[in-house]
């Protein structure tokens, strides 16, 4: 009997890994465009299987009463994008999808306090080990010649990467600790994008720092597993730069010598244009006074990589400066009540918000994914949800 729960169990984690495995990493992309040649990415055809596992759990999902009106705000959001004609209706709608999926997501969460932090923590765990699957895969081809621009670059859920990276932290779960340590390398080395450095370093600080707070012991133990391993990088890094630069250049340079030239103050051309684009856009701030709907996030096609780049400008372009104001009043209101209620009430669940919250704002001023892509938007809206909530918030331990 004890046998048949465990094993019961064990099934019901692998689902929830598997789920995020192939639903919200880039390997749900890969599927839907590469193997199966759909001229968009669908998660949601990938999600349909795991949708009828959960028939009975889905039937009870309710929605807060926010939805009437974010859904109405959203249909005037698409009625002046097409009004405008600014972009390509396509384009538009394209974008709109992801904040569609953001939204529901949003409605879904806000309010309800029975989330399953261990659920968060294995479908997180799923979603990065999709990625660095992915990455990986991109990384052999480079091994066998196949050395182009695009199998150098592999974009992901970041968002995923925070949560597992905090929760493992928060929680006080070593073991994935360790993993996301793990994934987090991988991820550094191939993945040919310094995004997920920033996103892990700043997860695994305020993590530590806030720990710090109530578990100084835990945290130390914490702090020397990551010392460790950073000390075990240090040493490995010349034979890891060497093997680069013989097997990609453009790897090398992409990871290697822009991290370098950025701990030591110098700019690269990326992180130059980087500063040249928010000096303009402070610089320009007047002409993003009223909303003017979605964008295009079609960089290729449209010529509209400043979106992707810095979702800032998107989020004032679509809403404009006084309703992107008040709500970045709101939402940091908000994140700073979830540190009081960790501060006072050592509340875990609320340091986990305020610092997703404090990773999301860091990620408006370096890439865009986390609120278009499909398969990461939704973990967005839950985020929201979840920091918009303060009431009775449980102390949900992962298993």
């Amino acid at each position: 009997m004890v046998l048949r729960i465990y094993h019961k169990g064990l099934t019901r984690k692998l689902i929830i890994v598997a789920c995020g495995f192939f639903v919200f990493s880039p390997l749900s992309s890969v599927i839907t465009q590469e193997i199966l040649r759909l001229p968009l990415a669908l998660p949601e055809l990938l999600f349909i299987p795991f949708l009828i596992l959960w028939r009975n759990e889905i039937r009870s999902v309710t929605f807060n009463r926010s939805i009437i009106w974010l859904f109405s705000f959203f249909i005037i959001l698409i009625f002046i994008s097409l009004l405008l004609h600014n972009f390509r209706t396509t384009s538009i709608l394209s974008t709109s999808r992801g904040y569609l999926y953001m939204l529901i997501s949003f409605s879904i969460f806000k309010g309800k306090n029975n989330l399953s932090i261990d659920n968060i923590l294995l479908v997180s765990f799923g979603s990065v080990l999709g990625w660095c699957f992915v990455s990986i895969g991109r990384f052999i081809e480079i091994l066998h010649k196949v050395n182009t621009a695009d199998s150098v670059t592999t974009y992901g859920n970041l968002i995923t990467l925070s949560l597992l990276v905090t929760i493992s932290i928060v929680y006080g779960r070593r073991k994935y600790v360790v993993v996301a340590i793990i994934f987090g390398v991988i991820l550094a080395l191939t993945s040919g994008i310094r995004r997920p450095i920033v996103v892990f370093v700043i997860s695994a600080f305020l993590s530590v720092f806030f720990k710090f707070n109530t578990k100084l012991k835990q945290s130390i133990r914490t702090l020397l597993i990551i010392a460790a391993i950073g000390f075990l990088l240090y040493i490995s890094i010349k034979p890891i730069e060497s093997f680069l630069l013989k097997t990609s250049p453009l790897l090398y340079q992409r990871i290697i010598v822009k991290t370098e030239q950025f701990l030591s103050g110098k700019f690269s051309g990326s992180d130059q244009y980087r500063s040249k684009i928010i000096k303009k856009y402070f610089s320009e701030i007047g002409t993003y006074l009223l909303p003017r709907g979605f964008v295009s996030k079609r960089t290729v096609t449209d010529n509209v990589g400043i979106y992707m780049d810095f979702p800032i400008i998107e989020l004032s372009y679509m809403l404009g400066i006084f309703i992107l104001a008040i709500f970045l009043i709101s939402f940091f209101y908000y994140v700073f009540r979830h540190i009081g209620r960790y501060i006072l009430f050592h509340n875990k669940e609320s340091l986990l918000w305020a610092i997703s919250g404090f990773v999301m704002f860091a990620l408006l001023f370096l890439e865009g994914t986390y609120l278009t892509y499909a398969f990461i938007t939704p973990f967005t809206g839950m985020i929201f949800g979840k920091i918009y909530t303060l009431k009775n918030l449980k102390e949900s331990q992962p298993e």
